[in-house]
């Protein structure tokens, strides 16, 4: 009557002392009795389980972090649509330039970190360095703009520490006259290239502005949808408004440089010989 209990009893040491003498093998640790079990546990030494952990559970693991690759020595390639300091720590060691692509948003600080260290910054899918000697079609670089200011609310320098970072390449002119600024839109525009003034008078500006042949001038504003504005006309000209601040400056010739400039063809016969 006793002898089911008895082999119960048995069995049950047996399994104990073989899962002893398993565990006698491998160091055993709070981490492993957790997440493995021995019937699951898959094939590969410690410091690759290790490792798959780690992998797991770190901060880089792809649901988390855009992927990042390197094109090139010296090359940083992301992903991400939005570059924080978190994305670029441990990952600038020899690196001279970051590509991105179009659209990202670099925050401040990762700009600083960025302009510390000298390295460039490209929007695209490669940089230029990456591509000497080949065909350029995918390639997107520094766009060059002419930026006339006329006001003495915003320097030269401030933009460019604003734009560069942004991949436009921008040559500037301080002016003291609307009229001036009009006639040097026109030069700039008739030679396809992009124009933008900054001023506080931007009605003015932009009627100034578009008595010139072959220019298609918009006004921006804080908060204007600069890009729709630009594609409606496939505007060459920028007027925006230098009371709107830096960073919403930034914002609106950033968006103004990377919108399309093709004048839409049912209103060609008319902005493109006016």
């Amino acid at each position: 009557m006793d002898s089911p209990n008895v082999d119960i009893q048995l069995i049950e040491r047996v399994v104990r002392e073989v899962l002893a003498a398993l565990s006698s093998t491998a160091p055993a640790s709070p981490q492993h009795a957790v997440a493995e079990s021995p019937a699951q546990e898959p094939a590969g030494t410690e410091k690759e389980r290790a490792r798959q952990a780690t992998s797991a559970n770190t901060e880089d693991s792809p649901q988390r972090l855009a992927r990042m690759y390197s094109t090139r020595d010296g090359e940083l390639t992301l992903a991400n649509k939005v570059v924080t300091v978190a994305s670029l720590e441990n990952r600038l060691a020899g690196i001279r330039q970051v590509v991105l692509p179009l659209g990202a948003i670099i925050t401040p600080a990762a700009r600083d970190m960025l302009a510390e260290k000298g390295i460039k910054v490209f929007f695209g899918s490669r940089s230029a360095e990456s591509l000497k000697g080949e065909p350029r079609s995918d390639l997107v670089t520094a766009t060059p703009v002419t930026i006339f200011l006329v006001t003495r609310r915003v320097s030269p320098q401030q933009l460019e520490n604003l734009l560069r970072p942004e991949g436009i390449d921008a040559q500037y002119e301080s002016l003291d006259c609307l009229v001036r600024a009009s006639d040097r839109v026109a030069e700039v525009c008739q030679s396809k290239k992009l124009a933008v003034v900054v001023t506080r008078y931007v009605s003015a500006e932009v009627c100034l502005a578009n008595r010139h042949r072959g220019v298609r001038a918009i006004g921006g504003w804080a908060g204007i949808d600069v890009a729709a504005e630009t594609a409606a006309v496939g505007a060459n000209a920028l007027v925006a408004d230098a009371a709107a601040g830096l960073f919403a400056l930034k914002r609106m010739i950033t968006a103004f440089v990377r919108a399309p400039h093709v004048c839409p063809e049912s209103l060609r016969e008319r902005l493109e010989q006016s």
